[in-house]
């Protein structure tokens, strides 16, 4: 999974090296790495792009693989061999139970997926190619807004820090 990752980087990486574009900057090969790492085990297509029905299809498996007892639901131990199987890749963010149940649905299951494909989905048609992959934004990015700069307080010559008061040169 981790080679299959790499070698979308690398394929990605080249692309746009022969299209004559700029390289990445080291925060679209962050966000790339995060895309793949998460996208790519989905992958089937030779040109390295994803359909959203192959998602789809994907989360639908590997949640069938992950559902042992098959009652349409990842219960605590379940979640605890998933977690665990993550450990050490690059997929290593585990599964959280948010609701406080002790079980998660498949919704809940595909929402990183999903999540993942809709930032890397650029052109918005349901398929995310290998170049969109590699450039995806790893969140929705809002322009900061200006801090405002703390107005300056005048300064006491009498009163310095580290002077005791009083004492003037």
């Amino acid at each position: 999974m981790l080679l299959r990752a790499a070698a979308f980087l690398a394929a990605a990486a080249a692309l746009a090296a022969c299209a004559g574009e700029k390289p990445l900057t080291y925060k679209q090969q962050q966000a790339a790495s995060t895309a793949n790492c998460i996208l790519g085990p989905y992958v089937v297509n030779a040109d390295g792009s994803l359909t959203w029905a192959q998602l789809q299809a994907g989360i639908d498996a590997s949640f069938k693989a992950a559902d042992l007892d098959g009652d349409g639901f990842l219960t605590s131990s379940e979640i605890a061999r998933v977690n665990e199987s993550r450990t050490g890749t690059c997929d290593s963010s585990s599964l959280i139970d948010w609701s406080g149940t002790g079980r998660i649905d498949r919704t809940a299951y595909a929402a990183r997926y999903e999540t993942t494909f809709g930032f890397a989905d650029r052109e918005r048609d349901g398929v995310v190619t290998s170049v969109e992959m590699a450039t995806a934004p790893s969140s929705v990015s809002t322009p900061e807004k200006p801090k405002k700069r703390p107005e300056s307080q005048p300064v006491d010559p009498n009163n310095m820090p580290g002077m005791p008061n009083g004492n003037r040169y």
